[in-house]
């Protein structure tokens, strides 16, 4: 799946199709670099698939997808201003509009914090670039509003990722980061969203702090 929506939606930006197969190519080795778990080709695949759920299929938003996460290194903290930044390069090399490649870079950088794309979340359907960050931060945090064994699975391999962090560090910073999400009014920013994985996700954020705090 990942070559061919790659493909997809290189035609669909009508970039160059010698240059786009070449950089698809390289945007697929990097998700598969033996450190990553969690981050991985099933993760961009995953993403993708919810952007269609969220009728949230825009160049940009795909192309986002694609490179959120291509570069990741758990033992930095800077990760998603590189790939934005790898993504601006990359996407220039292509023959992408300045505008586009702005909006994509953004939608990256944006990953940092998962912060609300506006006061009010819009909703995809309105088809503004903001809905589309919308839809694209709820794409990528759909993981936490699965069954509870993918769930589980997730949280497993991500401690995998982080196994240059001792089991103290761990337990405080992950607490921080569920504490950080139930805080939220809402987790999710799309209306979609929030019906589709809200409930669920504050469920098993929930249970995984409790866990946490009983260690």
């Amino acid at each position: 799946m990942f070559t061919a929506a790659w493909t997809k939606v290189c035609a669909d930006g009508e970039f160059e199709t010698e240059a786009s197969a070449q950089l698809g190519a390289d945007l697929l080795r990097r998700h598969h670099e033996p450190h990553r778990r969690y981050h991985d080709v099933g993760h961009i695949e995953a993403v993708l698939h919810n952007l269609d759920t969220l009728r949230a299929t825009s160049v940009a938003a795909r192309l986002a997808a694609f490179f959120h996460d291509a570069i990741y290194d758990p033992t930095r903290s800077d990760n998603e201003a590189m790939s934005a930044e790898l993504a601006k390069v990359e996407l220039a090399l292509l023959g992408a509009p300045d505008d586009l490649i702005g909006v994509v870079a953004a939608m990256i950088s944006a990953t940092a914090r998962h912060a609300p794309p506006t006061d009010h979340s819009p909703d995809p359907a309105m088809g503004s670039s903001a809905a589309d960050l919308a839809a694209f931060l709820d794409a990528d945090l759909a993981i936490l509003g699965t069954p509870q064994p993918l769930y589980d699975r997730y949280v497993a391999n991500t401690r995998i990722e982080y196994a240059h962090v001792d089991d103290a560090g761990w337990l405080a910073g992950r607490a921080a980061v569920l504490v950080g999400f139930l805080e939220r009014p809402t987790i999710y920013f799309t209306i979609a969203g929030r019906d589709l994985w809200e409930a669920a996700a504050r469920s098993n954020l929930a249970r995984e702090l409790e866990s946490l705090r009983r260690v």
